[in-house]
């Protein structure tokens, strides 16, 4: 298991584009199952202990010990208690103290100064916008994910499929230099800025090769990869919407982006949403549009996946 989790790692540093915060959670779980079992702990303590351990290895990681409290509770479905609040709290909090000084707790990207050139109603109008496209594509993404999970490749074919996969990506690389990795450099592009089609093709091509690498047999997170595409997502409607009224800075759209399309795929909205202010050091004041374009995008999903 530690080499599984650490091939994730490898994979993604060679250029594998699908994310590599799968790898830290299995590891901290791996720890904490070892502990449990050598201190005999009952079935309902041990996966407290281990649900614990997976929310530490993300927040020592990504630096992120809010979000990654939230994570125990919204994605590892820990029973809320009074004794699991704080057994979750001290281990992702203490998680993070401890690997600060060999993990930078500088931003993960970098934001033009925020500014908006829209008016109050105009802004709202834009992200309920956002988030009818982003409850369509990052559905629809989940959905993928969820059948490449199923067709992933298992046996010796595996051998095969996974280095071709590794081929086309390092040719479209060649082009789209951007794809590579986990997405990092994708989302950092992409608040840097970029042109309309620059940025579709980028979706396209990014969203296609996560889905391409885990049918082929690669195993990884896709919390970084969502990122990219929901920040890309929210781009895409600001240069749209450029053609018609102006805007100046779509940066706030493109965090509302980001958290959304993350909410879709993690199935955790206070996680996606906590994650996004981490990742940018952001201010907290941004959580009221950034949890307002989140909770429409998780009601437009459900009427558009969910309708009897």
């Amino acid at each position: 298991q530690v080499l599984h989790s650490l091939l994730q790692i490898v994979f993604v540093g060679a250029g594998g584009p699908i994310g590599k915060e799968g790898a830290p959670r299995e590891l901290g779980a791996l720890f904490a199952g070892r502990v449990a079992v050598r201190f005999k702990l009952k079935s309902k303590d041990a996966y407290l202990l281990m649900a614990s351990g997976a929310a530490a290895g993300l927040a020592a990681v990504y630096q992120v010990p809010l979000s990654s409290f939230f994570f125990a509770f919204e994605v590892l479905a820990v029973a809320i208690s009074l004794r699991s609040l704080l057994v979750v709290l001290v281990s992702t909090y203490l998680a993070t103290f401890v690997s600060n000084p060999i993990v930078t707790s500088n931003p993960n990207y970098h934001l033009h100064p925020l500014t908006n050139g829209l008016s109050f109603w105009s802004s709202l109008g834009l992200l309920v916008c956002l988030a009818i496209l982003t409850a369509f594509f990052a559905g629809s993404f989940r959905r993928l994910n969820k059948l490449a999970g199923k067709w992933r490749r298992k046996d010796k074919s595996i051998f095969l499929t996974l280095p071709l996969t590794g081929v086309l990506v390092g040719a479209t690389a060649l082009l789209f230099p951007t794809i590579l990795g986990n997405g990092s450099a994708l989302a950092q592009s992409a608040f840097n800025g970029l042109p309309l089609r620059m940025a579709l093709v980028l979706f396209v091509l990014k969203a296609s090769l996560v889905l391409l690498s885990l049918v082929s047999g690669a195993y990884g997170g896709t919390l970084t990869p969502s990122f990219a595409l929901g920040s890309l997502l929210g781009l895409i409607v600001c240069q749209i919407v450029a053609g018609f009224i102006s805007i100046q800075g779509p940066e706030l759209f493109m965090l509302a982006g980001a958290a959304s399309f993350l909410a879709i795929t993690m199935k955790a909205p206070l996680t996606a949403a906590g994650l996004v202010i981490g990742f940018t050091h952001s201010q907290p004041i941004l959580l009221i549009p950034i949890l307002f374009t989140v909770a429409l995008t998780k009601l437009f999903e459900s009427r558009i996946f969910y309708r009897n």
